[in-house]
């Protein structure tokens, strides 16, 4: 697997939080049976369509309701009903065909994750590091990770760009490195 390119923002003496998924390579597909005229929009798969409970990246394929090929965050809401983020108001009655897709969500249970930040690659000084043990990495077993640096953190950040990775450690100690990029710091003016 290629690591994401993610570029992490971090505004000095706030609480950053990035939540990341990591879904599966096989791409599952379940028909759907109805979008019904909505904001947003409702749509009722033919069977159920095994989303995790938290929001999850999908594509609609060939619907012809007024949802193109983009991919949306939907949410679930049933067993076999979701929403995604667009109008369907004003579309005409969904006659399909059309199938839902999306990667199923990796099962994160049991797996440790790590990430530093370094002013570059081949720098022997770690600017700061996050891991699940210390609270800066939450994992959760439906396939998200959130990087999460409190306010007193980026308050006491002294660097104004940086480059990181986010490795997650299975169960076996199999390493996976998640994303990487570049991280930069937009200075406090209010202080406390």
């Amino acid at each position: 697997m290629k690591p994401a390119k993610i570029k992490l923002p971090i505004i000095q003496g706030a609480t950053f939080r990035k939540s990341l998924r990591w879904g599966q390579p096989t791409v599952a597909a379940v028909a759907i049976a109805n979008i019904a005229a909505a904001a947003p929009a409702v749509i009722t798969t033919s069977g159920a369509h095994g989303l995790p409970s938290i929001p999850w990246p999908v594509r609609v394929k060939a619907a012809r309701h007024g949802l193109g090929d983009d991919v949306l965050m939907a949410t679930n809401t049933g067993a076999n009903t979701l929403t995604v983020p667009v109008s369907t108001l004003t579309a005409t009655a969904y006659k399909g065909p059309g199938e839902l897709q999306f990667n199923p969500p990796v099962d994160l249970t049991g797996y440790t994750a790590r990430a530093q930040f370094r002013s570059s690659t081949s720098s022997a000084t770690v600017l700061l590091e996050l891991t699940s043990d210390n609270g800066g990495i939450e994992i959760e077993a439906a396939g998200r990770v959130t990087l999460v640096i409190d306010a007193d953190q980026t308050e006491e950040i002294g660097w104004s760009s940086a480059v990181y990775d986010l490795e997650l450690i299975a169960p076996d100690g199999t390493v996976t490195r998640l994303a990487e990029g570049e991280a930069s710091v937009s200075p406090e003016v209010t202080r406390p």
